[in-house]
């Protein structure tokens, strides 16, 4: 499974099969000790869904995450706990990114992060739509990734929030 590492040296292994909050624990985010000394941790938090990949921002914490879908979203978790401590991904804000047609860049909050009641994508319909969201990083304040139906890499400027996309 693809994932990303933590400022606080944990690994986040994203699941991209389908599951439900509470059932067979496909789906989620496993947060993992690479020394194994510790068990895995899911985080339900971070969204219940196909994911693509995840990338921590080391400066706040922040988490965004892909999703491996034909009609996926790019997500933003934002901890509520400590951002840097070691359970900062327990609890916090889900959101999806939506574009404007100048770039501006909004988050939309997705309500029930489970998606017991609807998919995070549904619950985010008026959010962008990344197709088969890949890989992603947090660089110097640029948020980078892919998305793989169209073949394209998209960049965000996290401090001015725009979007372009630099790769088609």
């Amino acid at each position: 499974s693809r994932g990303g590492t933590t400022p606080w040296g944990t690994w986040l292994s994203c699941q991209e099969a389908q599951g439900l909050a509470g059932g067979d624990g496909a789906g989620l985010v496993w947060e993992c000790d690479p020394t194994g000394v510790r068990s895995a941790v899911p985080r339900p938090a971070l969204g219940v869904r196909t994911h693509g990949s995840v990338a921590v921002d080391p400066s706040d914490g922040r988490c965004y995450l892909t999703e491996a879908h034909r009609d996926g979203r790019l997500y933003r978790f934002i901890p509520s706990l400590d951002p840097l401590g070691p359970d900062s991904l327990a609890e916090g804000r889900l959101e999806a990114m939506a574009v404007g047609a100048d770039g501006a860049v909004s988050w939309l909050e997705v309500a029930d992060p489970s998606g017991a009641v609807a998919p995070t994508r549904v619950q985010a319909a008026a959010a962008s739509v990344t197709p088969m969201g890949g890989g992603v990083a947090v660089y110097d304040s640029t948020l980078w990734f892919t998305t793989g139906i169209n073949d394209r890499v998209h960049i965000v400027d996290l401090a001015a929030g725009r979007h372009r996309l630099v790769w088609d």
